[in-house]
């Protein structure tokens, strides 16, 4: 629904539009992928208050309830005892109570480790209550993960409004929620819908350009038929890579790998096949600037030649090149995927799969390269927002 840096464009091409609106996209929130689309699809809704009834041993105050929180805005922290890094929750929301009086504030603990929560209220110092999810249904539902601290903000009228807030962003959340009268909150979203098609030609349905789509939308993507003559190399076509990428030296600038199709080249100083495939791949980057990184990796030694960082940066000095370098002298991706001989490139799709590889100087390479940009579920969400 909301990124930030969709946030802030929309901000800036506003300009006069309304405070909620802008305050709400400013507003930081955590997560991607599905869980991330999850979360978005909870959000402006009606807060499940029936999972109130499932919290049970309370700590600091009374059970909390449907009637309790009418009306009301609330902030729940989702954490646990047995992770250190979740009680920082606690003590932000602490923070927050003094100058909101109005704000409810509930902890919700993980499903395992709560004889061990007065000790960790002690040494917090919290006086908001705190419950336990002894069945593990509540931050089932709110699609927590790991042992916290994730942050949950229900509005004046009942909705939720923020899906795990970032802790630099839940003052100024906690302000917006704070500062509405019930007829407001209620009328949030569809005053971001219409300052949204008001002011800018932004599709509303879709994925954010910074979030990974769902896994449905890659798997039902009309992908490139895969290369049936892959040679010199284990065939990994429509998996990840067996070992993933990261772990390489970076030569020249690291580029944004995020949200784009990537192509991985094999290639040595001292490979003539590898050194005739660069003007191909300087065009395709050239042409797909937007859409496509191409990274050259370099490595692979012959006896007697290792290809370190210093022989690759001489070379490239003299044969500039328009698309990214890497040197990876462990060869860990290129030991995983077995090559014998190079150049050899793989093409993976921004979920990180293998949609193509082969030798570049193949017939086939250019068009795969083109067909899984084209198909992309990422590459064509960022242009539907485009």
């Amino acid at each position: 629904m909301r990124s930030s840096v969709l946030a802030l464009c929309t901000v800036l091409m506003l300009g006069s539009a309304s405070a909620l609106f802008a305050d709400d996209l400013s507003v930081k929130l955590q997560g991607r992928g599905v869980r991330r689309d999850a979360l978005n699809a909870m959000t402006y809704k009606p807060f499940d208050t029936t999972l109130l009834g499932k919290l049970a041993d309370y700590k600091g105050g009374n059970a909390i309830d449907e009637a309790a929180i009418k009306g009301k805005p609330v902030l729940l922290v989702a954490w646990s005892s047995w992770f250190k890094s979740s009680h920082v929750g606690l003590t932000e929301a602490q923070k927050l109570i003094a100058s909101n009086p109005d704000l409810i504030v509930l902890g919700v603990h993980h499903q395992r480790g709560y004889d061990k929560v007065q000790e960790a209220l002690t040494a917090t110092k919290i006086t908001f209550p705190v419950a336990h999810d002894a069945s593990g249904d509540v931050l089932k539902s709110m699609r927590v993960e790991g042992g916290g601290p994730t942050l949950f903000i229900v509005d004046r009228a009942g909705n939720l409004r923020f899906a795990d807030v970032e802790r630099g962003s839940l003052a100024a959340a906690v302000k917006i929620v704070v500062d509405e009268k019930p007829e407001d909150a209620a009328k949030a979203e569809q005053r971001v819908q219409e300052s949204i098609r008001s002011k800018s030609d932004a599709p509303l349905a879709g994925p954010s350009v910074k979030s990974k789509p769902a896994d449905e939308a890659y798997k039902s993507a009309s992908w490139p038929k895969p290369n049936r003559s892959v040679q010199y190399a284990k065939n990994v076509q429509g998996k990840p890579l067996p070992v993933p990428f990261g772990k390489e030296t970076w030569i020249t600038p690291k580029p944004t790998l995020e949200g784009k199709v990537m192509v991985l080249d094999f290639w040595a100083t001292w490979c003539g096949p590898c050194i005739a495939a660069s003007p191909m791949l300087d065009e395709l980057q050239g042409k797909f600037k937007d859409d496509l990184v191409i990274v050259g990796i370099s490595g692979q030694a012959r006896p007697g030649r290792p290809e370190d960082v210093g022989a690759i940066k001489d070379f490239l000095k003299k044969k500039k090149s328009d698309y990214s370098h890497a040197n990876d002298l462990d060869q860990g991706v290129y030991k995983s995927l077995g090559i014998q001989g190079i150049p050899h490139v793989v093409v993976l799709s921004t979920d990180g799969v293998v949609r193509w590889q082969g030798n570049p100087h193949e017939e086939t390479f250019t068009k795969a390269v083109e067909g899984v940009i084209e198909n992309d579920p990422w590459v064509k969400a960022r242009k539907a927002r485009k």
